[in-house]
């Protein structure tokens, strides 16, 4: 589950540094996606939902690391009004993966009778997602954009610390099966 962790840090924290037409992705998306599927491989025996979503993270890995490539070129201008369908696409996506691994929390917490906060994770993961659709409606107000901006930013880091208690709380459970 650490490697999932990790991932979302990946992917939630963005930082760039431009250079002209270049950017440079600090944190690339694909290095997450990636670290993610790590993750699934360790959590496959545990619940189904992180073999359903291997798939998705394994499609994104290369569709993220596609589109790193052509920023850090500087090609990424091309794409210009298309981006914003492909942003939208890759939302959904992602917000797919993200629900498969909160149903892989819940289902361990049923299968294993232990508490992880799967259940907080999915009113966050339903905050998160109604948060995306708003900015990518609104996003074409410039006023509201760099406040909504701001807002999925906190939105991603409180579900980060969420997820990390999760992580945590995961850990402490597996090791108690260990030693009993």
């Amino acid at each position: 589950m650490k490697n999932i962790f990790i991932g979302l840090l990946f992917i939630f924290l963005n930082f760039d540094l431009n250079l002209g037409n270049m950017k440079i992705g600090l944190l690339p998306d694909f290095v997450g996606y990636f670290l993610m599927i790590k993750g699934f491989d360790e959590l496959i025996k545990e619940s189904e939902f992180f073999d359903k979503v291997r798939p998705w993270a394994a499609f994104m890995t290369c569709y993220t690391g596609i589109i790193y490539v052509l920023e850090f070129l500087g090609a990424s201008n091309l794409l210009q009004g298309f981006s914003i369908i492909l942003g939208i696409i890759s939302m959904c996506i992602s917000l797919f993966i993200l629900y498969q691994i909160v149903s892989g929390v819940i289902d361990m917490e049923k299968k294993y009778q232990i508490t992880i906060e799967g259940e907080k994770l999915k009113s966050l993961w339903t905050f998160m997602a109604i948060s995306n659709v708003v900015v990518y409606i609104l996003i074409f107000i410039n006023v509201f954009a760099v406040f909504l901006a701001i807002i999925l930013l906190i939105v991603h880091i409180i579900f980060l610390f969420a997820f990390n208690n999760t992580k945590n709380l995961y850990y402490m459970e597996r090791d108690k099966f260990f030693h009993n």
